[in-house]
């Protein structure tokens, strides 16, 4: 038999925190979502030949996090070097 486990939870919460969330979270999705990001060697914005690929939301995939380079061989060289 499982022991019991006690948990325990406030139902008090600060509602004051929600507007500036919201507004955060509102800020987050227009200044990054759904924009092309470049790989960054040392200080070189990269954009690859290889193309790139579409990253989303695992939550809810109707939302594009963004896209993003698919490095090559030639890109880890250069910035191992």
């Amino acid at each position: 038999m499982p022991k019991e486990k006690i948990t325990y939870v406030s139902l008090f919460a600060d509602e004051s925190i929600h507007p500036a969330y919201e507004k955060a979270l509102k800020d987050v999705e227009t200044k990054y979502f759904g924009k092309h990001y470049p790989i960054y060697i040392g200080r070189d914005e990269v954009f690859s030949e290889n193309g790139e690929f579409e990253d989303r939301s695992p939550i809810d995939t109707s939302i594009v996090i963004g896209y993003f380079q698919r490095s090559s061989r030639t890109h880890i060289r250069r910035a191992i070097d």
